[in-house]
């Protein structure tokens, strides 16, 4: 992995190369960005969900990456301008993911200032998107309301992130319990946004719902929410870019087995719980780590087993 993403950033350098020296190629160069964007941004927000290592990459140096292309991409993220509104689905999308990759856990008390002032923002011209779509009377189809309720769920997905970034101690993973109605909300939007009659695998190069629902499982306790996040990852069959259902449901329930299973209704003990998720790659091996109150627990994905925490 760590050989794939440094072939990535040597990809996004020859582009910008390539539409210095040669302006007439600019709308093909476009195309290819738009793509790159969505991968590097999937790569990326894997640091929203609880990790320390991914293909040994630091956040800042592939920021520097990816910002430029979904700047390229979209309007120019003006948090100084209240006046700027949004007038479709795919602005809304653009313009929020500029928060999330502006997004960073180590973020100075002015800069978390600044993004969640931005994500306020955001917030309000989607509402008020929102409320012009419904006054037009006209019925949406399946493919906008599932699109809607995707924005609602990483609405929810950014806005628990920023919100932790004033937290004390973030590794507390009892912490996250003040979140848990916010928790339920999201698996009813995944489950809309997830919703397609077609029944057979699915392949979305977009960012989806496998990202915020992995990390729920990892930070919600509440016992149904968690339960109904996974069920939703294990039928869903899908493969979003860089994410894979089957693989992010495998490593979910693994967490929770060795938190105790989902068996009753309790919420699981503050002492008990997976407090981070660690995913090690390298050229030969992918491994994800987990820590317990007493370390550390590895293992290889090649020999992880598949768990039943019913």
């Amino acid at each position: 992995m760590t050989n794939a993403i440094s072939l990535f950033k040597h990809g996004c350098a020859l582009v910008r190369g390539a539409s210095a020296a040669d302006p007439s190629i600019d709308k093909t160069l476009r195309l290819i960005e738009a793509f790159f964007s969505r991968i590097a941004t999937q790569v990326f927000l894997v640091r929203l969900v609880p990790r320390e290592v991914i293909g040994g990459d630091t956040e800042h140096s592939l920021a520097k990456t990816i910002l430029p292309l979904l700047e390229r991409s979209s309007p120019a993220d003006d948090a100084s301008s209240p006046e700027r509104t949004i007038s479709s689905i795919a602005e809304a999308r653009e313009w929020l993911l500029q928060l999330a990759v502006a997004y960073r856990r180590d973020m100075p008390p002015a800069a978390v200032t600044a993004l969640a002032r931005r994500f306020g923002a955001w917030c309000a011209a989607f509402d008020a998107f929102r409320r012009s779509m419904a006054k037009t009377g006209r019925v949406l189809g399946p493919a906008e309301r599932r699109a809607l309720a995707l924005l609602e769920l990483h609405r929810r997905y950014l806005s628990i992130n920023i919100a932790a970034l004033d937290q004390e101690d973030r590794e507390d993973p009892s912490s996250w319990d003040q979140w848990t109605d916010e928790f339920r909300e999201m698996v009813g939007f995944a489950e809309e946004a997830a919703a397609d009659d077609g029944g057979g695998p699915r392949f979305y190069l977009e960012i989806g719902v496998l990202p915020a629902l992995f990390f729920l499982c990892a930070k919600c306790r509440d016992p149904e929410t968690r339960r109904r996040a996974i069920d939703l990852m294990a039928r869903g069959r899908l493969q979003e870019g860089i994410w894979g259902s089957d693989m992010a449901a495998r490593v979910a329930r693994r967490v929770v087995a060795l938190e105790g299973g989902l068996g009753g209704d309790a919420v699981v003990a503050g002492d008990a719980r997976v407090r981070r998720i660690a995913v090690n790659a390298d050229a030969e091996t992918l491994s994800v780590g987990y820590e317990l109150r007493g370390g550390w627990v590895e293992e290889a994905v090649e020999e992880m087993q598949d768990v039943d925490v019913d």
